[in-house]
């Protein structure tokens, strides 16, 4: 694995709020085949990012925010032990208000050009409002992939670059 793409990993798995098990009262959504090139390139990139940051063998659920439609049950990778919670901006504040503060991830629209596409994720922590709460810290981490499509299947191919705050 790539240095560049280990710094975010490692963030991703221990930022506080992390992923962590899903709330019978939370929406997880199953995933289903792929209905396109763009479905398949998201699943990958999520695949990438989901399944190496994640290293106990409990069950987890892994927030994706979605205001743009980009992310469905046909976008979502099968992974053993990860349940996903779609949810939009909104609703991402309204679960933090609720059951405190977690990571969400959201994925960048793919561009694609034959067997080569780029895509990237950004991981955000969202924080529970409070009264007293004086300022609060920014934790954001984004990185950019190239994928390559080989064999029918999309696999991320480099680690384009990351920034961490």
């Amino acid at each position: 694995m790539n240095r560049r793409f280990l710094v975010p990993l490692v963030f991703l798995s221990c930022a506080r709020g992390g992923p962590h098990a899903a709330a019978p009262s939370m929406s997880v959504v199953e995933p289903t085949p792929a209905r396109g090139v763009v479905d398949s390139v998201v699943s990958a990139v999520l695949s990438k990012v989901v399944a190496h940051s994640v290293t106990s063998h409990s069950r987890h659920a892994v927030f994706i925010q979605d205001d743009s439609g980009l992310v469905s049950a046909a976008s979502l990778p099968r992974l053993d032990s990860i349940d996903f919670v779609i949810v939009d901006s909104a609703g991402a504040q309204q679960l933090a208000n609720e059951r405190g503060d977690f990571t969400v991830l959201t994925v960048a629209r793919p561009s694609v050009a034959g067997d080569t596409a780029r895509s990237g994720f950004t991981s955000r922590g969202v924080m529970q409002q409070k009264r007293n709460r004086v300022g609060v810290m920014v934790d954001l981490t984004a990185c950019a992939f190239r994928l390559r499509r080989e064999n029918g299947r999309w696999q991320v191919d480099s680690t384009l670059g990351c920034v961490m705050t």
